[in-house]
């Protein structure tokens, strides 16, 4: 007899790890720890149902595997992350980064604003709009003039917290107890996706993809990256120094 309570609280720790592990190495810029983080979401992806990001996922290892040679692979890997601040622990994804820089592309220079054509927009604006957002940031304090803020401190999490604390003491949730129930469930979906790669899902994504077809079988569980405002650099979830983990910037937005 099993304990579904602790089973799912489990399951949702390691998830939560795993995100917690992704995104610290991303901020120091270790992309190597990264895709030890990518070979497990690989499965979880297919668990998850998200077949779409579990195709990819597939496609990346096929072709570092088997196709991509020593240099190419050395190009990615020193490519996939950024850090144009230069600090310490700020490195982030590089086609993150791109996406924020499209958006104030669209943002500044639209249709509306500029006669502008597409080589102009490529040579001069593209290739400077990291310091031309910036631009448009600093321009009115030179006048004088009060820019309204962007972030907003988030409430305070500690009574959560605490109140979950006492739940768990109270119910010995962290102690192993035989047949215990629970109504809700945080299921294995890395045990799930690799169950549905062993019986056929690997076998049919092979025979698509050599055949010449698309890795993505279709694009219904994609969603639009950016929405709404967004700060001039995006920033990671975390920031790492000296081996130290912080969420601050991340949770009120100093």
């Amino acid at each position: 007899k099993g304990d579904q309570a602790l089973t799912t609280l489990c399951n949702f720790m390691r998830v939560t790890f795993w995100y917690m592990e992704l995104c610290a190495a991303t901020a120091e810029g270790d992309i190597g720890r990264v895709f030890e983080v990518i070979k497990l979401l690989r499965f979880s992806f297919w668990g998850a149902g998200s077949t779409n990001y579990g195709n990819e996922l597939l496609e990346l290892a096929c072709n570092f595997l088997y196709e991509y040679s020593e240099d190419l692979i050395t190009a990615i890997l020193n490519n996939y992350l950024a850090n144009p601040s230069g600090r310490r622990g700020h490195w982030l994804e590089l086609d993150l980064l791109q996406e924020h820089f499209n958006f104030w592309i669209k943002r500044l220079f639209n249709s509306k604003s500029h006669d502008f054509d597409s080589k102009h927009l490529s040579e001069a604006v593209g290739l400077n709009i990291a310091g031309i957002s910036k631009l448009r940031e600093t321009f009115p304090g030179l006048f004088g003039l009060k820019q309204n803020g962007q972030r907003h401190k988030d409430a305070s999490t500690v009574h959560d917290i605490n109140r979950l604390g006492i739940h768990y003491r109270k119910n010995h949730i962290l102690e192993y107890e035989a047949g215990r129930d629970q109504p809700y469930q945080v299921g294995n979906e890395f045990g799930a996706g690799h169950s549905k790669l062993l019986n056929g899902q690997l076998e049919i994504f092979l025979k698509r993809t050599v055949g010449g077809g698309s890795a993505a079988e279709d694009d219904n569980d994609t969603a639009p990256l950016l929405q709404g405002q967004v700060p001039e650099f995006p920033a990671n979830p975390v920031s790492v120094c000296d081996g130290v983990m912080d969420v601050g910037e991340f949770v009120t937005g100093e």
